[in-house]
């Protein structure tokens, strides 16, 4: 029972390949060609523009699920780091509602190099298991620098 409002969902093809039009998927890039945030001063990272979106929403730092499932999260944030030496930790954590469920750090003894700018980057991935309507968000306390091209993140549902 068809009516014109249906939407083709699966597609195989002729040679097997499987085409999922409305599996959730949301792809994001940094949207600010500037330093987004810095060391020391830890707050929930919200300078993203969606590259790509279907089913998964994005208010600010906050990203919804629609379906229950498992999510391959991955996520890249560039390092530009004008903090650096004994202590100085740079960290991406990424939150599952207000539960922390991973840390990426790192900690750069640059000796007393102030503003010199290194390069580096804070990657990750994960498989997370979600219920329908749960968020997850990134909470960062480092140099990131939040070009398009450096800073990005992506979350799908796998099944």
């Amino acid at each position: 029972n068809s009516s014109a409002a249906d939407v083709q969902a699966l597609t195989i093809g002729s040679t097997g390949h499987v085409t999922k039009t409305q599996q959730p998927y949301i792809r994001c890039a940094g949207n600010t060609g500037s330093m987004a945030s810095n060391h020391g001063t830890g707050a929930s990272y919200s300078n993203w523009a969606n590259q790509v979106q279907t089913g998964i929403t994005r208010s600010g730092a906050t990203f919804t699920v629609p379906t229950a499932g498992n999510y391959l999260i991955t996520y890249s944030f560039y390092n530009w780091m004008n903090n650096t030496g004994k202590g100085a930790t740079h960290a991406v954590y990424l939150y599952k509602g207000s539960t922390l469920i991973q840390e990426t750090v790192a900690e750069y003894d640059m000796g007393d190099n102030n503003y010199s700018y290194y390069d580096n980057q804070l990657q990750n991935s994960i498989v997370l298991n979600m219920a329908a309507g749960d968020t997850f968000y990134f909470f960062a306390s480092a140099d990131i620098y939040g070009g398009s091209t450096h800073t990005n993140m992506s979350a799908y549902l796998l099944g």
